[in-house]
């Protein structure tokens, strides 16, 4: 079920409401943590039992860890014990289809597809439930007393299936001591429609876009391209942006205060602003929990790199898989198409026959395709600074001869021109 539904807007939304404020705050917690099963149970039931096995050893596991704070060892133990289950499980689910796929793309191997369902919002509820043992650990927040009270944290509906990821210790006070005023409700509406609109009006118009031009990309000629890059980054930002403005004014109609998720992300004016406002609450989590424990930036910079690519481990995959893609579609080019400044004794490439034709007729295709960069009179290669600096060394040499040699022919007058010129230097 997804916030932008029917059903959702007109059917569970007004119901959860109205049962919600109509029973006694004593008895909220319980009615939040059944209706929320029922949202992310809604299109496959199955996956609950999982959800619920993952509230009930991570609550058993901040349990022992507050229980074992005087003894360090096993404290620790558990810690280690909770997070390996945590991140096997995330892992089982998420990546054995990704590491399936980049295998077979090698040509002599054709592993058969496992055909495992990847749970809505895993990654989201396994980071909260994660941050809180780790916070428990590291005395950063209060221990959970109430099993309903932790699963309606882990599994509270508004950020379940794409954030904010909201810390227990953001949310342990609200979680029995929060109020329901007007004025917060009201301002739920308010940010709810304008998350609606961002994600129907222009993220799923951006979208529709983005497939018209990617699906059929062999006639749109660079500018139909980049249009719909163009329109693929407006629809990933208003998405996300839309669905956790949507998740921020439904937790004020609940009575809850969430943090800010996005905050313009793209005025930035460098990567790390940009790090700084896109997906605030995920780049906080890895920061905290992974970037900061691995030292950071504190052990030297080979540390600091081999840190970062740990943190943006995803997007390191994708790229690897990417390349590891391009690489098999690639094929040595005839003898008719030579790439300039080929190394000698490596066989020129070129890519794929489908790219070949979409690009090769476009400036722009030239320098993507075979990376002619005077196509676009992009900067010169040193061998080419070189040239134009002995040539510009001639000319300043020549300005301060005679005017007779200057002019002079290059036949009779050679020789003393040559030698006129050495003198000058």
């Amino acid at each position: 079920m997804v916030f932008s539904s029917l059903v959702f807007l007109f059917a569970y939304l007004p119901l959860t409401l109205l049962i919600y404020y109509v029973t006694p705050p004593i008895g909220r917690n319980i009615f939040l943590f059944i209706v929320n099963l029922i949202f992310y149970g809604w299109g496959e039931p199955t996956l609950v039992l999982l959800m619920v096995f993952n509230i009930a050893f991570n609550y058993a596991g901040g349990y022992l860890v507050d229980k074992y704070r005087e003894d360090p060892k096993k404290k620790k133990l558990f810690l280690i014990l909770t997070v390996i289950l945590d991140i096997g499980i995330l892992a089982v689910f998420k990546y054995t289809g990704m590491l399936v796929d980049t295998v077979n793309l090698l040509p002599f191997l054709n592993i058969p597809d496992l055909q495992i369902s990847l749970p809505i919002g895993i990654s989201f509820y396994t980071f909260q439930t994660m941050s809180y043992v780790i916070d428990v650990y590291r005395d950063d927040a209060p221990v959970s007393k109430s099993f309903i009270n932790f699963g309606t944290y882990v599994a509270l509906f508004p950020q379940l299936i794409a954030g904010p990821i909201v810390r227990y210790r953001d949310v342990a006070y609200q979680l029995d001591h929060r109020k329901e005023t007007l004025d917060r409700f009201t301002k739920g509406v308010k940010l709810f429609c304008i998350g609606l609109g961002k994600k129907v009006l222009i993220a799923n118009q951006m979208g529709a876009l983005t497939s018209a031009m990617f699906g059929h990309s062999d006639k749109n000629g660079v500018l139909g391209t980049w249009v719909g890059i163009a329109a693929y980054t407006f629809q990933i930002y208003f998405d996300f942006s839309g669905y956790s403005d949507m998740a921020c004014g439904l937790g004020n109609m609940l009575g809850f205060e969430f943090l800010k998720n996005f905050n313009y992300p793209y005025i930035s004016e460098s990567i790390t602003d940009f790090w700084r406002r896109w997906h605030i609450s995920l780049s906080t989590w890895f920061k905290e929990y992974v970037y900061i424990p691995l030292g950071g930036n504190r052990k030297g910079v080979k540390r600091q790199i081999i840190n970062l690519l740990i943190v943006c481990g995803t997007v390191a995959r994708r790229v690897l898989q990417l390349h590891l893609l391009g690489t098999l579609l690639r094929r040595p080019a005839d003898s008719r198409e030579v790439r300039p400044q080929a190394v000698a004794g490596q066989a020129p490439c070129r890519p794929a026959p489908h790219l070949h034709a979409l690009y090769r007729d476009d400036r722009l295709g030239t320098v993507l395709l075979h990376r002619r960069r005077s196509a676009l009179h992009l900067p010169r290669r040193p061998v080419q600074l070189r040239q134009r600096r002995d040539e510009s060394e001639r000319v300043r040499a020549d300005s301060q001869l005679p005017a007779d040699a200057r002019h002079c022919g290059r036949c009779e007058h050679a020789a003393r021109r040559e030698a006129l010129r050495q003198g000058a230097r």
